[in-house]
């Protein structure tokens, strides 16, 4: 199964330069497809050339995340889309990983890989389903903002293991 790389940028050339060359040594010929928002083209050009895979898709406005999630998934190939932060470096090949869960699991819609901090510690990066406490303590509410190690806050945030894939079930 075929998939493509998926990044949006806004104006994070350096940082998107190191996830790039990531990809290039550990995803050779996986299509990319970048959306760089409010985009400096000169820069953004230049680094799209560097990296054969890449397909640069520039736009002047900033019409936010999700919109150039949008843009990118209608260049992708057909099958999954792997979205990556511009600041995100892969250590190891995962797209035909993450490709083989979501075959052998078609019951799934979305799977994730793990995510490091630089100092090698794991990000919590998944969030439960929402609910009551999503509002109170979840990623954007005002309690996560002055006070983001809360019992709530931490409440919505869980570990890698609680959504693994095992014998057909999440």
């Amino acid at each position: 199964m075929s998939a493509t790389i998926v990044i949006v940028g806004y104006r994070a050339y350096e940082e998107l330069e190191r996830c790039l060359a990531s990809l290039a040594r550990h995803e050779p010929g996986t299509p990319i497809v970048l959306v760089d928002h409010a985009a400096d083209e000169v820069r953004g050009r230049r680094l799209a050339a560097a990296f054969s895979a890449v397909l640069y898709e520039p736009r002047r406005d900033n019409p936010g995340f999700a919109a150039g999630v949008n843009d990118a998934a209608r260049h992708a190939d057909p099958g999954p889309i792997l979205l990556l932060n511009p600041d995100s470096e892969v250590t190891a090949p995962v797209v035909a990983r993450l490709a083989s869960a979501l075959d052998a699991h078609p019951q799934v819609g979305v799977v994730g890989g793990l995510v490091r901090e630089e100092n090698g510690s794991v990000q919590a990066s998944a969030r439960r389903f929402p609910g009551l406490t999503t509002g109170l303590g979840g990623r954007t509410s005002w309690l996560s903002r002055v006070a983001p190690g809360d019992p709530l806050t931490r409440h919505n945030l869980t570990t890698a293991a609680t959504y693994r894939i095992t014998a057909g079930t999440t």
